[in-house]
Parts: C-alpha cells; structure tokens; sequence
C-alpha cells in the first residue's frame, strides 16, 4: 500500500517544532515563519538549525561552541533564578525543607538543585515560590517591580491619613523638589 502523506517526515516534525533556524546569518529561513519554511521543503536538522547552517556550522567546527554559548547563557539565568530564590527564602528565615513541602516537591534536592541553578524550573514552580516567599515573579528574573506612585505609597505606609493630608505632603514634597531644581540650575549658570 503506497503511503498517502506527502510530506517528508522531516517537514512535519519541523512542523510540530515550530522552530526557525537560529543562526541570524541563514539566508534560507531569514524572515519566514514556520509555516513557509515548511512549505519551502527546508528540513530541520537538530539544536535549532535548518540542514544547512547546521552542516556549515558543524563542517567549521563552530556548532559545539555556538551551542555551548547558548547554553552558557542558559545556566547564567537559571543560575540568577536560583540565587533569587535562595536570598528571598534566606531573608524570611524559612529552611529549604519548609519550603520543599509548602511548594510541593518529594524532597529538598529538587529545590536545592534549584537554588544551584543546575535544575531547570518550571514556570508553574516559580509561580508557587513566588507565592510561599512572597516575592513578585518579577523579582526572580532580576527585575524589580515598578514602584507604585507617591500618592499610592503614602497611603500604604500612613492607612491613618486621609486624601487631603496626602495631598498635602505631596505638595509639599514637589516644593522640595522645585527649590533643589532651582538650586541646581543656579549652580550650573554660576559655573
């Protein structure tokens, strides 16, 4: 019986990879979707590459190196991951077994292997961290979170106070400002 698919299997698996080749330099995948590169016939060939540049680069000597670049920078962030989540867990005084067991994991080498960033973690994990530590997500990629305004800070931090006294304190606060910007201006135009 003579098989009714068409498509190499090569072209599905690409297909299913969604994966456009990741050397910036290729010109036969430059600016095409998956879809096109499909229906193009260019065959995937592994660690992200089309057949050709995957050949070039291995040909060259410059796939190991290339990927080991790619995987360094990989460990750096799971690294970085690792030790926010370690110094949050640290700052609240909670040990690595409480917070195995309060996010779920069978032991704590998972999570120790987390913290050492050798372990990958996935983002429903740091999404169960984040909670146990409360942490912003934010906060284990390095970034911190956006500052709320000064209006919205000073009623988090004096509950007491109502609208009027926050506005005032505001206003206050910008003639600060303004004097120091005066100052500074008259110091430049001194120089």
């Amino acid at each position: 019986m003579e098989n009714t698919n068409t498509k190499p299997h090569n072209q599905l698996y690409w297909k299913s990879r969604k994966v456009i080749c990741k050397n910036s330099d290729c010109q036969r995948t430059k600016g095409m979707t998956p879809e096109q590169i499909t229906e193009a016939g260019i065959p995937h060939q592994g660690y992200g590459y089309c057949s050709t540049c995957y050949g070039t680069l291995k040909k060259e000597g410059k796939l190991e190196s290339a990927n080991k670049n790619y995987r360094q920078e990989e460990i750096k962030k799971y690294k970085l991951i690792g030790e926010r989540i370690r110094l949050a867990r640290e700052i609240q005084g909670i040990s690595v077994r409480k917070l195995a067991k309060d996010v779920g994991y069978r032991s704590t080498s998972s999570l120790t292997y987390i913290e050492m960033g050798q372990k990958r973690i996935q983002l429903t994990e740091l999404e169960k961290l984040s909670d146990s530590l409360k942490r912003d997500m934010n906060y284990f990629f390095g970034l911190e979170a956006s500052l709320p305004d000064f209006k919205t800070f000073l009623r988090d931090l004096y509950q007491e106070l109502d609208n009027e006294e926050i506005e005032e304190i505001e206003k206050f606060v910008q003639r600060i400002m303004k004097s120091k910007q005066a100052d500074m201006l008259l110091k430049q135009f001194a120089s």
